[in-house]
């Protein structure tokens, strides 16, 4: 057997029908799933991690897709590359899983100069590439000043894309409760993205119950039909 078929003994041999039962209810792919935990994954990831790059490769099901994105990505060397390497290849990305698990692999320096590098990647033709521009930034908000997070982020036509955001936004909010006002001003005009801000910060365990109801206060006024902020 060679390696990549090797891959696949694992991937099939950890795989569960009760976790694809699961996963099914919460993930809506245009592949196929086989039922494999996050673990699993990053362990298979990890042994195949010299694995080489074939395009035949591609596409058996959302896990392999997942696995393969990860061990190639890490083999390079830097953002720009890794997310060079995922927009050429982002017909084989689907799902907020695989979005939201990979962003845990982008070489960040954690620093302003990744805007630089995310920003030529926010216009991607693949939604799930532009939201996992985004939800990259939940690795900036402690070395990224808030105001330069909120200026980065752009209103998207995609709902998934849209999804992201909020929980980023939500995330700037936790982290500096003070941004609440730029926020809600940057995006009045985008009645979407507000409400499921809104929605991320009300479920966010970090967030105090009164900086949730300002929240939600300037939000209603954003939204009012008779003013157009709080202050």
């Amino acid at each position: 057997m060679n390696e990549f078929e090797l891959l696949i003994k694992d991937i099939t041999l950890y795989s569960s029908s009760k976790l694809l039962s699961f996963n099914s209810k919460l993930v809506n792919s245009k592949f196929e799933m086989i039922g494999l935990s996050i673990p699993h994954i990053k362990k298979i990831a990890t042994k195949y991690k010299n694995l080489e790059f074939h395009e035949t490769f591609w596409d058996r099901n959302l896990e392999t897709n997942l696995i393969l994105f990860i061990i190639w990505i890490n083999q390079l060397n830097n953002l720009n590359d890794q997310l060079a390497f995922i927009e050429k290849n982002g017909n084989h990305l689907d799902t907020w899983m695989m979005t939201d698990l990979l962003r845990q692999y982008l070489k960040l320096s954690k620093g302003k100069k990744d805007l630089s590098v995310l920003k030529i990647y926010r216009k991607s033709s693949h939604e799930y590439v532009r939201r996992l521009v985004y939800v990259s930034l939940l690795c900036e908000i402690k070395f990224i000043k808030s105001k330069d997070l909120i200026s980065f982020i752009k209103s998207d036509s995609s709902l998934n894309v849209t999804k992201g955001q909020a929980w980023i936004l939500s995330m700037i909010f936790s982290n500096d409760s003070t941004c609440l006002n730029d926020i809600y001003n940057k995006f009045k005009n985008n009645k979407k993205l507000l409400k499921l801000t809104n929605q991320k910060i009300r479920e966010s365990r970090q967030i105090s119950k009164e900086n949730k109801e300002l929240a939600s206060k300037i939000l209603l006024s954003f939204l009012s039909v008779h003013r157009n902020c709080y202050w």
